[in-house]
């Protein structure tokens, strides 16, 4: 066995135990708490508002000391919750970014791992294998959290986009997978590797259609939008529970090619 295969297995070894480090599971209820928040600060407006209307002789020293510190409350629960909500948003796509340029290393290193063990055999799904993955690094490019943040910060409304590249990137990678993980499975059976996984699992992100998702949130009021925002948080922290699985699996397939 040549060193080179075996740095390139050791390669692929290290892109699979990134993982824990790209792949963040981001908790269901984090981007939720800003609209705990927001109700938090209706409530308080309330009786702010209440007292307000009493004026300042009516209202007293020690009761207009008491609003002014409910107001300054208010407005400490708004920005609290507006940190977060830019924070689940920049982790999100961050994390749509750090998955996607792993994974292109993976694959980019299983390749000439097969190359150097088949040696001038090349297997006949090999060319297939490479053509999902080409257009995997040609369409699944960075976005910077930092711009997309900006952009929604100058127009709120662009927020839907996001909310749309964030479904179709993923399950466009999904499907991408599919086919990369079946060649997989053809290239090391020809190889005569006994394959640890028997099919495909990546089949966690839909094919949401934002047009209906944005109908529905603008027909409810924005209730609907809360089951999108569900989705977004949802769908990922699955691709990438059963991609670490699928990885595992995969990597013990390939280390029997070393030994």
């Amino acid at each position: 066995m040549s060193v080179d295969v075996k740095t390139k297995f050791e390669m692929i070894r290290k892109y699979v135990r990134m993982a824990h480090e790209t792949d963040y599971i981001m908790p269901i209820w984090l981007p939720f708490l800003p609209v705990l928040l927001g109700i938090v600060a209706i409530f308080l407006m309330i009786p702010a508002a209440i007292f307000g209307g009493m004026g300042p002789r009516r209202m007293g020293l020690g009761l207009g000391l008491a609003m002014g510190g409910m107001i300054g409350i208010i407005v400490m629960v708004g920005v609290i919750a507006e940190v977060i909500n830019l924070y689940v948003l920049y982790k999100w796509i961050a994390r749509r970014n750090q998955h996607f340029k792993r994974t292109h290393s993976l694959y980019r290193e299983i390749v000439e791992f097969i190359k150097g063990i088949s040696g001038e055999k090349v297997p006949s799904k090999m060319y297939s294998l490479e053509g999902t993955l080409r257009e995997m690094e040609g369409d699944e490019v960075e976005k910077s959290p930092v711009i997309w943040i900006v952009l929604y910060l100058l127009l709120p409304i662009i927020i839907f986009y996001v909310y749309h590249f964030l479904n179709k990137d993923f399950h466009k990678h999904e499907r991408r997978e599919s086919s990369i993980a079946e060649d997989l499975n053809s290239i090391l059976a020809e190889l005569g590797v006994q394959t640890m996984f028997s099919k495909p699992r990546f089949d966690a992100v839909p094919d949401r259609s934002t047009v209906i998702y944005l109908v529905l949130t603008i027909v409810t009021l924005g209730i609907f939008g809360l089951y999108w925002v569900y989705t977004l948080t949802k769908d990922p922290n699955e691709h990438f529970m059963a991609h670490k699985m699928w990885e595992e699996d995969l990597l013990r397939s390939l280390e029997t090619l070393v030994k």
